[in-house]
């Protein structure tokens, strides 16, 4: 029994002399994230209205900041820019009158966790001259950014470009559809009832 004792005890205390784990630095990469900036075609006199939104795979709410700002053309020189509080949804601005040309809007999102990445997207429109019936006719090409990076997206004449067909399926395909499931709907409660009889 001593032994036994004796044996507990030293085992017990080379457990307790034995080196502790350290734990590892490492640290996650960012989840990337993409920033959309949306503008549709504005008229001289209008105010321009700006609409930009972050996306992320991720289910941590995405907050920070988004800095929108507008350039003349596709050159660097701003001419408006504001900041504003991002709480992950669209964020819409209303921004300046312009002068009739093409201009190029840019949203830069800084997130306020590490767990979501930093992006920029833009997308380029124009300022137009009143029709007849005071209707602006025009496009707007839109890009999102992942991570500083442009990608596709926007809208031609209010319809989305960047994105699949999503409109969902014909009223024909439809009806067709459920009469097939009526119909094997009503043979299997036929065969049931041909089955128990």
């Amino acid at each position: 029994m001593r032994r036994t004792l004796t044996a507990l005890a030293l085992v017990v205390a080379m457990l307790g002399w034995a080196p502790q784990a350290q734990a590892d630095d490492y640290t996650p990469e960012p989840v990337p994230t993409e920033c959309t900036v949306e503008v549709p075609t504005s008229a001289v006199g209008r105010n321009v209205v700006l609409e930009a939104s972050v996306s992320a795979n991720s289910n941590t709410p995405i907050t920070g900041t988004v800095r929108l700002s507008i350039a003349r053309g596709s050159s660097d020189r701003e001419v408006w820019s504001t900041t504003r509080r991002y709480n992950g949804s669209r964020v819409r601005v209303e921004g300046p009158t312009l002068p009739r040309g093409n201009y190029t809007a840019t949203s830069q999102f800084t997130s306020d966790r590490e767990v979501h990445g930093d992006c920029a997207g833009s997308a380029r429109f124009q300022v137009r001259s009143k029709s007849k019936g005071g209707e602006v006719a025009g496009e707007t090409e839109g890009a999102g950014g992942s991570n500083g990076s442009g990608g596709s997206g926007g809208s031609v004449g209010g319809v989305a470009t960047g994105l699949p067909n999503t409109g969902g399926p014909h009223l024909l395909v439809l009806l067709v559809g459920l009469g097939l499931v009526a119909a094997g709907g009503g043979i299997l409660t036929r065969t049931r009832r041909t089955a128990l009889a």
